[in-house]
């Protein structure tokens, strides 16, 4: 009887088991190396070769109260500057493309690109953000990973509209250092099955994922870039090296050459995500090479 059994689950336990969510363990890697002089602080002084400041700011993407909560002195040195630059400008027309961008059809919808236990489990999840499932079925895969890897309850703009609101009612200049269609090609141009298992990847640690967006909440309020840095890329996967690798290293060789011409000038704010800043090829480190001396500044 024993060996019957054996022998029908060696048989049958594939099928009984294809209809669970299969999940990938998480994978630390090395600490990442910083340079001593680029672990702290988030507002930077930028000062070109002919001795010209302007300032750089390290953004997180989120709308928390600790990230939101403009301090006197960075609304003082925003107030001071002659242009703001964002990754992106957010105008209307923008977010409504990035909205169409988002959604994949019946064709290219998370439905038709994913197993069904990966399907219903991501479905679960996206309810929290008011995606109902027949929304969720047609949303892109990457869409559906970017949307999970966020809190599901964010409170007002995010800090990187809201410094452009500000920027905007004192009249500032604005300028883009991306354009949308850049950002997105990130994740366009990742292979299906890499950014399946990135969703994979989310969808199976959502809940750890989610307590640790609080940490970077908390090295952010205080200003460690090094720990935010380091909490950021705390886990690697093979899919996450290649979406890395554009992510930080194509965009900060990119940025770098945008704004390089852009703090020949006084006065340039620019703000960008904080990851962006430390780091092997980082903006700090490539700035410094270009002959501009940064300094970290309170916030």
């Amino acid at each position: 009887m024993g060996a019957t059994l054996g022998l029908l689950l060696a048989l049958f336990a594939p099928a009984l088991l294809a209809g669970a969510l299969q999940c990938p363990a998480r994978i630390e890697r090395a600490a990442p190396v910083m340079a001593p002089t680029h672990r702290e602080g988030l507002l930077w002084e930028i000062t070109n070769p002919a001795g010209d400041v302007g300032h750089l700011l390290g953004t997180i993407h989120l709308s928390s109260p600790e990230v939101t909560n403009l301090s006197p002195q960075l609304r003082a040195v925003l107030k001071g500057s002659t242009r703001f630059g964002l990754e992106v400008l957010f105008d209307a027309p923008t977010l409504e493309r990035l909205g169409r961008s988002m959604w994949g059809g019946e064709a290219e919808g998370l439905r038709a690109q994913v197993d069904a236990a990966l399907y219903r489990r991501t479905v679960e999840l996206l309810a929290a953000y008011g995606i109902n499932e027949a929304a969720a079925g047609q949303l892109k895969t990457w869409a559906v990973y970017t949307t999970l890897s966020l809190p599901a309850e964010q409170q007002g703009p995010p800090l990187d509209l809201l410094l452009m609101q500000v920027a905007q009612q004192a009249g500032k200049d604005l300028f883009g250092v991306e354009t949308l269609a850049e950002q997105l090609a990130v994740f366009e141009h990742l292979s299906a099955a890499d950014q399946i298992d990135l969703l994979r990847e989310t969808v199976c640690h959502y809940d750890a994922q989610q307590r640790e967006l609080q940490s970077l909440v908390e090295a952010y309020a205080a200003g460690d870039l090094a720990r935010l840095y380091a909490e950021a890329l705390r886990y690697d996967s093979p899919a996450q090296s290649r979406l890395m690798s554009t992510l930080l290293n194509d965009r900060n060789a990119r940025m770098a050459t945008r704004l390089i011409p852009r703090f020949d000038s006084p006065g340039t704010f620019a703000a960008v995500g904080a990851l962006h800043l430390p780091g092997p090829g980082g903006l700090l480190e490539r700035l410094t090479a270009a002959g501009f001396r940064v300094r970290a500044i309170d916030r």
